[in-house]
């Protein structure tokens, strides 16, 4: 029978100062993989935030803005003037 990992064992106590806890605990998290360890974090996130299928990607958010005739100007004077603040820029 496996052990529900959610599931604390309220039996487990004891009374420590705060640098020994923080040791004990480095010292857990540094012997587990990295892949525990995000799996931990994932865990976290989803008791933290909710779990739900919008949450498992990244969020796009597009936003069109329309720009003057003299923002459009002044764009183009700046990539003339400074042409680094410009460089890779498609959009003038």
């Amino acid at each position: 029978m496996s052990q529900d990992p959610f599931k604390i064992d309220r039996k487990a106590f004891s009374v420590v100062s705060l640098e020994e806890q923080e040791k004990e605990e480095k010292s857990y998290w540094w012997d587990k993989t990295p892949y525990e360890r995000l799996q931990a974090l994932e865990t976290t996130r989803q008791i933290i935030y909710g779990y739900t299928s919008v949450t498992e990607r990244l969020q796009r958010v597009y936003e069109v803005v329309k720009r003057s005739s003299s923002q459009i100007f002044v764009d183009r004077w700046l990539c003339i003037k400074v042409p680094r603040l410009c460089s890779g820029n498609s959009r003038n």
